[in-house]
């Protein structure tokens, strides 16, 4: 229970001295209060990073961290598009302070981060959706989903003959995985530093990189086991299919999926075109941050949108539509459509792939 002489500070950012703290404190909530290892950091090298202090936002009570929640800045293209996103992971508040209303100050913070700092939206992904939807959150984009099991990996192709890397510290793999994935133009944007820490986190999965005439011809991240998932891929998409094969056999795994991004023309063409079913599903809860700005990226220049105290205005043409945030969320990243304008380039194709979630 709150003192009632309580001292608050924040919410601000960590600094850079105080990171270990934060640290703990994540793995108090989330690992060892439940019996876990205390793995936050390991687990989530990307936004548990000392240079991205400033990102972890706390609040302090008599000098005790008592709540926190975690920006994970980054970059998320589509061909020529590229979003600033702000990743929200690790909403955390101590046993003792709950039902204080400090993780929502802390959300609240974030948005007004993510706003002064020009960021165009925000995405996260959890199990209660009704408590992010106050702040605007709300289930939208579509990615698809595919299954192969223990019959179906046969219907999968060879992979070609050629030189495949399994460990992810070889200069070859991180170099290989870095030029697919740039060249496939989706997804989070990675530097090569980003590569390294994204293919390296051992305790959630292995890769395979696969070279023909010493030059990478596809990879995929998978996490290992009988549910042996595809975590991340890139290059010609039929090698990509056959190494799922050879990762799914090495496993010994009794099932696996992947995800793609919606109408894929590699990989998801492929499994179409062999008979295996799309499950969609969200790509995770969004909110926005500048819309004006997100329809511009896209080259969207015919719709008109401005703030009101509710929500936003569009307009395009003669067709005019109010919409409260988690609407226009839809309207702008579907994949259902709220009532109002239809516009010909909507909704906005948008992939965040799952090897990057926190």
């Amino acid at each position: 229970m709150e003192p009632t002489s309580a001292h608050v500070e924040g919410p601000r950012g960590a600094k850079p001295g105080e990171f270990g703290e934060v640290m703990d404190f994540l793995n108090f909530v989330f690992r060892s209060s439940v019996s876990r290892r205390p793995s936050m950091g390991g687990d989530y090298p990307h936004l548990y990073r000392e240079s991205n202090a400033e990102n972890l936002r706390i609040i302090r009570v008599n000098g005790r961290i008592i709540s926190s929640v975690s920006i994970y800045p980054t970059h998320v293209r589509w061909d020529d598009a590229v979003l600033k996103v702000g990743g929200i992971g690790g909403v955390a508040t101590d046993p003792d302070f709950r039902r204080h209303g400090y993780a929502g100050q802390v959300l609240e913070d974030c948005l007004e981060v993510m706003e002064r700092e020009d960021y165009d939206l925000s995405i996260l992904w959890t199990g209660i959706a009704d408590y992010y939807r106050r702040w605007g959150w709300e289930h939208a984009g579509e990615v698809w989903n595919f299954f192969i099991d223990r019959t179906t990996i046969t219907y999968l192709p060879l992979a070609p003959s050629g030189e495949i890397l399994t460990e992810s510290a070889d200069a070859r793999a991180i170099d290989g995985v870095r030029k697919l994935h740039d060249e496939s133009r989706r997804g989070v944007v990675r530097d090569r530093e980003l590569t390294e820490i994204m293919i390296n986190i051992p305790t959630r999965h292995k890769i395979a990189v696969l070279l023909v005439h010493e030059k990478p011809v596809a990879y995929i991240v998978y996490s290992y086991g009988e549910q042996a998932d595809v975590k991340d891929y890139g290059g010609d998409p039929e090698a990509v299919l056959g190494l799922m094969r050879i990762a799914f056999g090495r496993e010994g795994a009794r099932r696996m999926q992947i995800h793609t991004p919606p109408g894929d023309e590699g990989v998801a063409r492929q499994l179409v075109e062999r008979g295996f079913q799309v499950r969609p599903e969200y790509t995770g809860m969004l909110t926005l941050v500048n819309p004006v700005r997100i329809v511009k990226k896209y080259g969207i220049d015919d719709l008109l949108i401005t703030r009101t105290d509710t929500g936003w205005d569009a307009t395009m043409g003669d067709q005019k539509a109010v919409y409260r945030p988690n609407d226009m969320v839809k309207f702008l990243f579907g994949p259902e459509r709220p009532p109002g304008i239809q516009h010909p380039k909507l909704p906005i194709p948008f992939y965040y792939g799952w090897l990057d979630h926190m």
